[in-house]
């Protein structure tokens, strides 16, 4: 079936409009002190939903917020019509050709959404996060903010400007390292005439750039609330948080080691806590995704916050993405006690050669081992698989799926091997002149048959390659088939539909199943209350009253419980929505490394 085509996002386009009035009306100088933060699209000209919030763009907003611009974030990945993406087969098959239809065309519906928001805004500077795979996309839209007022000052900043500036073009200033102190270092220049550009260090495409460390320990939380179409974004999609920046190791294929020099810091996590309880009153989330490269590595500090979030009761749910070779028994026990229920862990690939040209310093015996420990530990966890690795056979390919059927993760992520800038793999290829530079980047992703070009010129792996993407396919599929089986709010929702067809008997059995497949409260109390009317329509008000009862103990907000308890019943709720435990955090099309941005999605 043809997916729907993305559309012009008019709330968005309208709420732009709105924030420039503000800015007027609060602005006794008349001074144009508006920066847009764009976080460019990549899935949507796909035909899929992407919607991440870009943590990033929300740190700088904060920093800005602070020192009173009036700043707004774009994600110009929000559609109002399209779904995430659940195949491999489809995102690899059409990839290529969907974003080349977006490219040429200069009448796409997106790129016309973005020339409306930067006329509605009116900014003074419209500054860009640019990930290499939307390096060339941020060079588009740069000219178009050119096109809408010449005046309008661009900035690029983030992993493309930092580890290759001479491939990046079209902006008036480009921004290496971390961004937050040295951006709003320019602001004050270009906007405030406080200073000189000499003083903005990080400033330029020179071949050396001064890496300071950012202290993440004094950043304001990430402005969410400064993004466009706020209210549009899944739960899902504002529940990205991290508690350190950087990693300490080289995997040949990632340009974090490039970036954060292989240094770690650290925020508090009382702090990150903190940012936790913000989040959970603002947008009433209750899982939440780490970001960070590495989470488990510093295991006491790990412990230190599992402990804190038990003792405090917070009652969430969490992911995270780390190393094989950093967990263990008591770690995982922790993470789990605390809420933690899905971790993302790079197994890449199915041979010991392959393994070794990605420096993970992992063997499949390794491998196995701590996926053993993590089945003992009956901890739910992810896996990231690549193919299409320099040198690597069609039969090293299959192997890789082989040994993922073998592991039996809960999700299998699988991408082509995409070169990037920064990278031990890049400057390989690169040296043995296999690097295609003949499109532009956003044609060459990681979802993109055409990176196959390493291996395999005459394109005749393309066809292998889809029918390993179709394994996939078939084994996530079954992965949410089970889920869906075991899931507390899934089995809820079909024990409410029961009951409203008058199955009672079958209702009531499943909502005892979701009693002793959860501890969620609220959940629990909402199972009772159903379990009180069903034993309320059969005259038995004794038990009704029991149930009753316990659904107000476990929620005394559930006000038709508390009706039934006083004899004055209100209308019986709709099924609960799917707010908890009916999926994993992220699910492909917000993938986890395409959610953080440096592995695969840079």
């Amino acid at each position: 079936m043809e997916r729907r085509s993305p559309q012009i996002n008019w709330p968005i386009v309208q709420e732009a409009a709105e924030r420039r009035k503000q800015s007027l009306t609060g602005n006794s100088s008349k001074q144009n002190r508006r920066i847009l933060l764009l976080s460019p699209p990549y899935c949507r000209p796909v035909k899929y939903l992407q919607a991440t919030f870009p943590l990033g763009l929300g740190y700088i907003g904060a920093v800005l917020e602070q020192e009173n611009f009036d700043v707004t974030i774009y994600n110009a990945e929000i559609d109002p019509v399209l779904e995430s993406n659940d195949s491999y087969v489809y995102t690899f098959q059409n990839n290529h050709k969907h974003m080349s239809e977006f490219w040429q065309n200069r009448e796409h519906a997106v790129w016309k959404e973005i020339q409306l928001v930067i006329e509605e805004f009116d900014p003074a500077v419209v500054a860009f996060s640019v990930m290499t795979n939307k390096s060339d996309i941020c060079t588009r839209i740069a000219a178009i903010a050119k096109n809408v007022n010449p005046n309008i000052v661009t900035v690029a900043g983030g992993y493309h400007p930092t580890l290759s500036p001479a491939d990046t073009h079209g902006f008036d200033y480009i921004l290496r390292g971390e961004g937050e102190h040295s951006f709003l270092k320019l602001m004050r220049v270009l906007l405030d005439g406080q200073g000189s550009l000499n003083e903005v260090s990080r400033l330029g495409n020179n071949a050396e750039f001064p890496n300071q460390v950012v202290d993440i320990e004094r950043l304001p939380h990430p402005a969410k609330h400064l993004v466009l179409g706020e209210s549009q974004y899944p739960k899902g999609g504002l529940s990205i948080v991290i508690s350190s920046r950087g990693c300490p190791f080289s995997c040949t294929y990632c340009s974090s080691p490039a970036f954060f020099g292989r240094r770690v810091y650290y925020r508090p996590f009382s702090d990150v806590i903190n940012e936790i309880t913000e989040l959970q009153d603002r947008y009433g989330l209750k899982e939440f995704y780490f970001a960070d490269d590495t989470f488990t590595i510093k295991k006491p500090r790990v412990h230190e916050f599992c402990r804190e979030l038990i003792d405090r009761n917070m009652r969430v749910n969490w992911s995270c993405i780390t190393r094989l070779d950093l967990i263990d028994e008591q770690t995982l026990d922790l993470m789990k006690q605390s809420g933690c229920n899905n971790i993302w862990l790079g197994v890449e690939s199915g041979t010991e050669r392959i393994l070794e040209v990605v420096g993970k310093d992992l063997n499949m015996a390794k491998i196995r081992s701590k996926v053993g420990l993590l089945n003992r530990m009956q901890m739910s966890w992810s896996g990231f698989f690549m193919i299409g690795l320099p040198g690597e056979t069609v039969d090293e390919m299959w192997q890789t799926y082989e040994f993922m059927k073998e592991l039996n993760p809960e999700y299998a992520e699988v991408n082509i091997f995409n070169p990037l800038p920064g990278t031990d793999l890049y400057h390989l290829a690169e040296k043995q002149g296999k690097l295609d530079k003949s499109e532009v980047w956003c044609l060459r992703s990681q979802a993109s048959l055409k990176n196959l070009k390493i291996n395999d010129p005459t394109g005749r792996v393309e066809e292998v390659v889809l029918k390993i993407a179709q394994k996939f396919d078939e084994h996530n599929a079954a992965k949410r088939t089970a889920r869906a089986a075991s899931s507390p709010v899934l089995v809820y929702n079909r024990a409410s539909n029961l009951e409203r067809e008058g199955q009672l008997g079958e209702a009531a059995a499943l909502f005892n199943t979701v009693l002793s497949l959860t501890k969620d409260e609220e959940l629990q109390s909402g199972a009772h209350y159903h379990l009180g009317q069903i034993a309320k329509s059969a005259s038995n008000r004794d038990l009704a009253d029991e149930h009753f009862l316990k659904a107000v103990q476990l929620n005394p907000k559930h006000k038709a419980a508390v009706g039934e308890l006083h004899n004055d019943p209100l209308p019986p709720p709709a099924a609960v929505p799917l707010f908890k435990g009916d999926s994993l955090p992220l699910g492909k099309g917000e993938s986890a490394r395409s959610a953080q941005g440096v592995t695969h999605g840079n």
